[in-house]
């Protein structure tokens, strides 16, 4: 009886356990190369686009906070900024 019970096991494992690795690889590789190429075409142009806003904006907080402080751009640089 638990010879039974255990062989139930293994066909449930074999079973579920090939359907899952073999989901996964239709997943991975016949979908998954396609969706990164083309995750390129999205992602390129929005982070080229994220770090100019990103600076932009960076560089306009910094200037008000220049301005704030009645200093120039590069005076409040040179106080605030860590050098390398």
């Amino acid at each position: 009886d638990g010879q039974h019970v255990l062989s139930m096991y293994f066909f449930f494992y074999i079973v579920v356990g090939w359907s899952i690795v073999s989901g996964a690889e239709y997943l991975l590789i016949e979908l998954g190369e396609p969706m990164m190429l083309g995750s390129l075409f999205y992602a390129f142009p929005i982070a080229i686009g994220s770090y100019f806003l990103t600076y932009y904006g960076l560089l306009r907080h910094r200037q008000h906070k220049a301005h704030q402080a009645q200093m120039s751009y590069e005076e409040w640089c040179a106080a605030h900024e860590i050098a390398p």
